[in-house]
């Protein structure tokens, strides 16, 4: 999985970007076509590293697509973190890009 830049913070944002970049693979060109939006909680580790993703139970995915995000994503390098963080995020995907906004952090 992507890692952090040496030295950085924790940046919940970057590693955002970077889970876009990894997942759209997941969805194939046809379907990212149709724009592509969801929610999803990432807990990090204290040492910055993406260790569970969760779906809410009422998730637009399909269990495949679900699964091959989750395993995209475990292993993604946010930085250091002072403590174990869940992040809430909303992701977009579309046929050229997408967008991961972080709507909560705790």
């Amino acid at each position: 999985a992507p890692t952090a830049p040496a030295g950085a913070a924790f940046d919940p944002e970057s590693a955002g970007r970077r889970a876009v970049a990894q997942m759209r693979v997941c969805f194939g060109q046809p379907r990212l076509e149709q724009r592509i939006e969801f929610g999803a909680t990432i807990l990090f580790s204290a040492d910055g590293i993406a260790r569970r993703v969760y779906f809410p139970p009422d998730s637009p995915l399909p269990q495949a697509e679900r699964a091959c995000a989750h395993q995209l994503i475990l292993g993604l390098d946010a930085g250091p973190a002072p403590t174990a963080t869940m992040v809430l995020y909303r992701f977009v995907l579309d046929g050229s890009s997408g967008t991961a906004q972080l709507l909560r952090r705790h």
